[in-house]
């Protein structure tokens, strides 16, 4: 048995509405997905970003102490220098050294 012309326009206009419909889910779906694509993109910047501060921090504390250790090592051996220099008698002999003729 045939259909009539309107039963087959109808049938036609649902599978059309049905294939419109899935393609609309489709684009929504996809929609979601690149949402959630650039959502974790800023996420993850953010994260190498803050990453980034705390190893640049850590760097200059590092280097901070590195210059510290050299300013204390700079100042003990100057110590040294003037304590030996002070603990010797700055008086000079001149007769000592005292052209001989």
């Amino acid at each position: 048995m045939s259909r009539s012309f309107g039963a087959t326009l109808r049938m036609m206009a649902r599978e059309a509405a049905r294939a419109e419909r899935a393609r609309q889910q489709a684009r929504v779906r996809d929609e979601a997905a690149r949402n959630r694509a650039l959502k974790d993109a800023a996420r993850q910047a953010n994260a190498d970003a803050k990453l980034a501060a705390r190893e640049y921090a850590a760097s200059r504390l590092d280097e901070a102490a590195d210059m510290s250790r050299a300013l204390q090592e700079r100042e003990n051996a100057i110590e040294t220098v003037l304590t030996a220099a002070l603990g010797r008698n700055p008086s000079i002999d001149i007769l000592s050294v005292r052209p001989e003729s």
